[in-house]
């Protein structure tokens, strides 16, 4: 292998984690991570360098290409869902050669279930993610008040509806590797358990779908030997303990008392942890 290709949410790609490094560096410490004036197009294009440049130095994909001694391609991006990072790693794989992908291994951190993505008029006409949970983040209000009624339905999702679209962009993705044999390593990355499902009768979700006496076996949703588990004796990866699960329970572990991203320390470890994965699992030898 000569490359990696990594992609997720803000779990991924960073967040704040090495803000406070860059705005000493930069004589900007005035300049809060909570309060930044993105309207401001100093403050927007100090912020852009930081997101599109400086960080992709130390984040958990830099980590881990370092740890691998790979070149590095990461399509991480705040905010992301499930259903986008599924779909931009295919788009990014379909703008290379079929000839590149021997030599390409993709690294994907799903997110949480309940974001999903909608097209957007407001937006530039365009695909943004929405994040939901108990109250919209101003930033996304604008998305929120366009996309009323659907955001509505899917506050009123069941467990189970979340868990079915998760599976989707896992299914999509997952098939498209196999058949171009590009090899992979998923992790739950930001998410917790879904503690409404039974996860040892998953599969019953789907019996009767469609009016389809089904009766399909957990372990063939997935290739549970390309999931990375956080703890060693869960069955199913693509349900196991994700690493907010794992980590963000302790505070000491977030980058600060007011952002519970999880910080260097963390994705150090998780960059070890990962690398380890890969070189050990004889798929990928």
């Amino acid at each position: 292998m000569k490359k990696i290709l990594t992609n997720g949410c803000s779990f991924v790609a960073g967040d704040e984690i090495v803000w406070d490094k860059y705005i000493k560096e930069n004589n900007r410490t005035e300049l809060s991570w909570e309060n930044l004036n993105l309207k401001d197009l100093d403050i927007l294009n100090f912020f852009n360098t930081y997101k599109n440049s400086f960080r992709k130095k130390f984040n958990f994909p830099a980590m881990l290409a370092n740890k691998l001694n790979l070149e590095l391609v990461d399509i991480s991006e705040d905010g992301s869902s499930n259903d986008s990072i599924a779909i931009t790693t295919i788009l990014y794989l379909l703008t290379i050669s079929k000839e590149e992908y021997e030599n390409i291994h993709v690294v994907i951190g799903w997110t949480a279930e309940t974001r999903f993505i909608k097209y957007s008029k407001i937006r530039k006409n365009q695909f943004s993610n929405i994040t939901l949970n108990t109250s919209i983040h101003k930033s996304q209000f604008d998305l929120f008040k366009e996309n009323f009624f659907y955001c509505r339905a899917i506050l009123n999702f069941f467990d189970e509806d979340y868990f079915f679209n998760y599976i989707k962009n896992i299914l999509l993705l997952e098939n498209f590797l196999k058949a171009n044999k590009i090899t992979y390593t998923f992790y739950r990355s930001l998410g917790s358990s879904l503690s409404s499902i039974n996860h040892n009768n998953i599969a019953h979700l789907f019996k009767n779908f469609n009016d389809l006496d089904l009766t399909i076996s957990t372990d063939t949703f997935t290739d549970n030997n390309s999931w990375f588990k956080f703890v060693s004796n869960d069955k199913l990866g693509f349900v196991s303990e994700s690493l907010q699960d794992s980590y963000l329970t302790n505070e000491s572990n977030w980058i600060s008392k007011n952002n519970s991203h999880p910080n260097l320390y963390v994705m150090d470890e998780l960059s070890t942890r990962i690398s380890n994965f890969i070189r050990n699992n004889t798929a990928y030898k």
